[in-house]
């Protein structure tokens, strides 16, 4: 008779994966084979003879290839990600040392992390689900819990944008138990902010409320250096997910939330870093809807405007969706001046 694994144990989190994807057809067939069996085929490639100073120049590119995604958008890196991620691939199992492969999972997992970002930036969620479903097989071979909990994490992430909030939650909860107390202080703050999210999306004030305490606790505790997957978070991302978690609490009627979560976006746009310029078109959508829910829509137009040249200059077809959103809003609401304003910022057509 079989019994399913713990919800929360890293046995438990691939059950629940393999059963998500088989529900919403991501697979055809059951379980893990089923997955490996539609990845990619990758190509043999020969092992480098210094791959100590090879794993280090991978991990290099990897950072560069980040920071191009932050300053010019998914487009611009996507196909040499694509490429680097197959390299590594192909190359991992061919490691005998132990020390050396544990080295390179750690860096093609890295890579897959980015590639998964990048198809998430450009609405491929179930390309998305299959990169974070390999990369959680290596976290478990090399036992890492805060590489396991970050993929959990960035699961959670990916149905809540695509409205799957039930399934996302069960993946944030999944998260929280894998990390436990041996996550690394910003991991743990960042898991919090990302289930408090998915409880305001579900309208549960109280849990998102005390997740949004937890993940302000746990980041002010942090003073390590985090894994190069986890650098991007810091005190302007928490201010973003505070504020986008309550506006989505502002729209089911919490009436205190509107007020507070522009504050949060305000805080984030004011310190928003000048090299993350993709992710600040989400901030500067995150503050139009916070001046929607205060009827300024003419400085929420102004905001999405701005917004708007930055998916542009990007080619981020997530934050357009967020634009086109936004526009959708103002046309709802009937405000013509608004409409006019953004009307004319857009070129024809738009």
């Amino acid at each position: 008779a079989y019994e399913p694994a713990l919800a929360g144990t890293p046995t438990g989190i691939v059950e629940l994966w393999d059963e998500l994807m088989r529900r919403r057809a991501f697979l055809y067939r059951s379980g893990a084979a089923a997955m490996m069996a539609v990845a990619p085929r990758y190509s043999s490639m020969s092992a480098p003879r210094h791959e100590a100073e090879a794993v280090a120049a991978y991990a290099g590119l990897t950072a560069g290839y980040r920071r191009m995604d932050d300053l010019l958008g998914p487009g611009t890196v996507y196909a040499q990600v694509t490429e680097h991620h197959r390299n590594l691939a192909a190359w991992l199992p061919q490691v005998r040392d132990r020390a050396v492969w544990r080295q390179l999972a750690q860096v093609t997992a890295d890579a897959s992390i980015l590639l998964a970002w990048l198809t998430f930036d450009l609405d491929m969620f179930d390309q998305a689900t299959l990169l974070y479903r390999q990369s959680f097989e290596l976290a478990r071979e090399l036992d890492d819990v805060n590489l396991a909990a970050f993929l959990a994490g960035r699961m959670s992430r990916t149905l809540s944008e695509s409205g799957q909030h039930r399934d996302a939650l069960k993946f944030a909860d999944a998260a929280h138990r894998v990390a436990g107390s041996s996550a690394v202080p910003a991991l743990g703050s960042w898991l919090a902010v990302t289930r408090a999210y998915v409880h305001a999306c579900m309208g549960d004030e109280r849990s998102c409320r005390e997740g949004l305490d937890t993940a302000s606790t746990l980041l002010s505790q942090d003073t390590g250096s985090p894994p190069p997957y986890l650098a991007f978070y810091g005190e302007p991302y928490l201010n973003k997910w505070r504020g986008h978690a309550l506006l989505a609490l502002a729209e089911r009627k919490v009436s205190t939330a509107a007020a507070e979560g522009r504050l949060a976006v305000d805080r984030a746009l004011a310190t928003w870093s000048d090299a993350e310029v993709r992710e600040s078109g989400e901030v500067l959508v995150a503050a139009a809807r916070a001046r929607m829910a205060q009827r300024e829509h003419d400085e929420a137009a102004r905001l999405t405007a701005s917004a708007y040249d930055i998916a542009t200059a990007t080619g981020s077809p997530r934050i357009m969706r967020y634009v086109t959103d936004i526009q959708q809003q103002l046309r709802l609401r009937s405000h013509p001046k608004a409409i006019s304003d953004l009307r004319e910022h857009l070129p024809p057509g738009e």
